[in-house]
């Protein structure tokens, strides 16, 4: 290495040092605003299809994901979960003996 690059990247240490220790003067409320502003400016955007599809969604339908916990759930249980007219027409069969 140069010395020039491990000038540059000692200024970069630094400055990273810097950071973290802003950072770290933070509230919570602000260290997620920040993470979500840095999330924003350097992950991809999801594809638009996919996108759509989460806009898309009907009333009732359950939003793969997004309820995580300590179990695994396959996404088989996860749409046999959903609630719609169709469901409760189902249950209301079962639960009068047909």
């Amino acid at each position: 290495m140069a010395v020039q690059e491990i000038e540059q990247e000692a200024l970069q240490v630094s400055l990273l040092d810097k950071i973290m220790e802003d950072v770290d003067k933070l509230s919570p409320q602000y260290r997620v605003r920040l993470i979500q502003r840095v999330a924003e400016k350097f992950l991809p955007s999801p594809p638009a299809e996919v996108q759509q599809t989460a806009v898309q969604r009907k009333p009732g339908q359950l939003e793969y994901g997004k309820y995580a916990g300590q179990w695994e759930i396959s996404e088989e249980d996860f749409k046999r979960a959903e609630w719609g007219p169709d469901k409760v027409a189902q249950l209301e069969k079962e639960l009068d003996g047909e």
